[in-house]
Order: C-alpha cells, then sequence, then structure tokens
C-alpha cells in the first residue's frame, strides 16, 4: 500500500491510497478499515474487494460513517474470477461512475468523478492481472487508463 498525497490547487490536497485487500483473505474489513484510519485517507481504492458491503464496513471501521454516496463497487471482477472486484471509498461525492473496458471484457478499471473544491477529478480503481499477452496486448489495455 502506498498512501501519496496530491496536490491540485494552491489550498486543496487530497490523501490518496490503493489497496490490494487479496479477498480480504489476510486481514477483514474491520481490521483493514482500522490500519487505514491512522493515515486520515480522502480517497481508497481497493482491488480485489469481496461482494456484499465490504467496502462499507471499512468504511465503518475507519469512523467515517459516509454512506452509500460515498462508496462505489465495480460492476465486473477482476478477470472474470468472481468476487475479486474495485471499489472505492471517498470523503467526497462520487458521481459519473464508469467501467473502462480495457482490451476485454474481463480486464476494466472502474472509474469516478468527485469534486473538491471547485476541481473536478476522476478517481480510477484498476486491477492488472499478471501480463501474459503480447506487448501490443498489454500496450493496449495499458493505453486504455
Amino acid at each position: 500500500m502506498l498512501v501519496g498525497i496530491v496536490s491540485f490547487a494552491e489550498e486543496a490536497q487530497l490523501r490518496v491510497t490503493a489497496y490490494n485487500v487479496e479477498v480480504s483473505r489476510s486481514a477483514t474489513a474491520q481490521e483493514i478499515g482500522l490500519m487505514l484510519k491512522a493515515y486520515d485517507l480522502d480517497v481508497v481504492s481497493f482491488s480485489e474487494a469481496p461482494e456484499g458491503n465490504w467496502t462499507q464496513e471499512v468504511d465503518a471501521a475507519m469512523g467515517l460513517g459516509l454512506g452509500l454516496e460515498h462508496v462505489l463497487a465495480g460492476k465486473y471482477s477482476t478477470a472474470g474470477y468472481g468476487d475479486k472486484y474495485k471499489t472505492i471509498l471517498s470523503r467526497t461525492l462520487m458521481y459519473d461512475s464508469e467501467e473502462i473496458m480495457m482490451v476485454d471484457t474481463l480486464h476494466t478499471a472502474t472509474k469516478v468523478t468527485t469534486k473538491v473544491g471547485i476541481q473536478e477529478l476522476a478517481i480510477y480503481s484498476v486491477h492488472f492481472p499478471v501480463a501474459t499477452g503480447s506487448q501490443v496486448y498489454i500496450d493496449q489495455s495499458t493505453n486504455k487508463i
């Protein structure tokens, strides 16, 4: 997990991270939420998140209590493996969600738009499986993002 601060205006910053939760194999949603709470994050992009209310459970453990308008679950599982979804948790309201198909329907990116102050931002949750195709295939997938 990497935590970064994105500065996009003189007084505006966004604390963000991306985290592969491996279908919550190594830790529960509550344990992950408690761990993330210490970072005071604004946006968390999860990959391999389980179906259901998993991301809402992380929100509750972080003590944010943001509600559904701050949680987005992607429509397609990573590489079609089932129960490995891309989700986003954001302190700011999210809108205009979209699933971006890569080269094939098994590889997608989950995108949402949010607004911080007057600045509109796109947030992506992406999980690239092991690249086994040709370089052309890999380039085509990556360039979609």
